[in-house]
């Protein structure tokens, strides 16, 4: 088998970087037994007990929400769709990602709503009129493929106008980086790959009492189509032992819970959102000096946790090789842009050391 990418300077967007303090946890994971402990045990209970009670802590998550564990962002969106929207969907769309949410729900043939922009521009999120037949509203803060980022103000504002839409918003290129304001949307979902650090097969959805109340009337109205893994069912398994229906990932969820136990002591949320935007100076200062542009002209609707810069085809496949002969990997374009751009992650697991040395490459 192949070294692949061992000792390696990780900028891709996803999965992405892992500290050595994370594959410590996962090592200790796999070699204390952890990996086999029962999922309808008391050992599991306390680990999944820990990891929930840190991401309230974290995240600021009030406490009359749910946290449900899911596989990931994609999974969230079905289970989104399924339990809460009864008929009709209205998508914000302004990339691939916010367009899967859009075909999730085309996918259960919901009555489906888009306002679509070019990519690298940012929806008029308050100007749009959303129908009065729409009952459920989708978002997506950070657009993973084009590094097009919403407000916390946008945010909500819809929900300020559409007080009695369900409002589901995709953070998983933000979650962990930003201080998000949880109790005014109705579910939020990530996948922990991105800012949270580990590896892909974990994901996390947010349940407001709205959203759970709408998944109880869409039962008695047989019109939820999540079956098993309907809102009510899940949250009996969590609620009293904090199990799962399905047999969980049990090395992530250990993992997430020792990160969550380092990051609550260490600042929290909001010192995690001051160096991500301390880092982002320094990754802008570097670009600017280079050959390189942002894909995003407007600065105030630009991402700061995934940035995405466009060149022509040969100096990006330039950048590439160059990265790799001095041991940084730099992550593609996605979709449309996959040969145009270049994208670099800006999460927790990314350092100062890590920005300096590529350096070396833009400049």
């Amino acid at each position: 088998m192949s070294e692949c990418y061992i000792n390696m300077r990780i900028f891709t967007v996803g999965p992405s970087k892992i500290t050595e303090k994370t594959k410590e946890d996962l090592a200790f994971a796999a070699t204390s037994g952890i990996a086999e402990v029962s999922h309808r045990g008391e050992k599991f209970t306390e680990i999944s007990k820990q990891a929930i009670e840190g991401l309230k802590k974290y995240l600021k998550v009030p406490e009359n929400y749910k946290i449900f564990y899911v596989s990931s962002a994609t999974d969230a969106m079905q289970s989104s769709i399924a339990n809460c929207c009864m008929d009709s969907s209205f998508h914000f769309v302004n990339g691939a990602f916010s367009k899967r949410f859009y075909n999730v729900s085309k996918a259960f043939n919901k009555k489906v709503f888009i306002d679509e922009v070019e990519l690298g521009k940012q929806n008029d999120f308050i100007g749009v009129n959303i129908p009065d037949e729409i009952d459920f509203i989708a978002m997506t803060h950070n657009e993973t493929s084009t590094g097009v980022m919403c407000t916390n103000e946008e945010i909500i504002k819809v929900k300020e106008k559409y007080p009695d839409k369900i409002l589901a918003v995709d953070i998983t290129s933000s979650a962990a980086c930003l201080d998000l304001p949880i109790s005014k949307a109705d579910l939020w979902f990530y996948s922990v790959q991105k800012g949270f650090g580990l590896p892909a097969g974990l994901g996390i959805l947010i349940v407001s009492p709205a959203a759970f109340e709408k998944a109880m009337k869409m039962e008695e109205e047989k019109k939820n189509k999540a079956g098993l893994f309907s809102f009510s069912h899940v949250a009996t398994k969590l609620e009293d032992k904090y199990f799962t229906i399905q047999t969980p990932n049990t090395i992530l969820i250990y993992a997430l819970a020792r990160k969550l136990e380092r990051w609550n002591t260490s600042g929290g949320i909001k010192r995690k959102e001051e160096l991500s935007r301390e880092k982002y100076s320094m990754l802008e200062e570097i670009i600017k000096k280079s050959n390189l542009e942002f894909f995003v002209k407007d600065k105030d609707v630009r991402s700061f946790t995934t940035l995405c810069l466009s060149a022509n085809e040969d100096i990006i496949e330039e950048k590439h090789k160059k990265a790799e002969l001095v041991g940084i990997l730099l992550g593609r374009g996605y979709g449309d842009l996959k040969t145009k751009t270049i994208r670099i992650a800006n999460f927790p697991a990314i350092n100062t050391e890590d920005i300096k040395e590529l350096k070396k490459v833009f400049n």
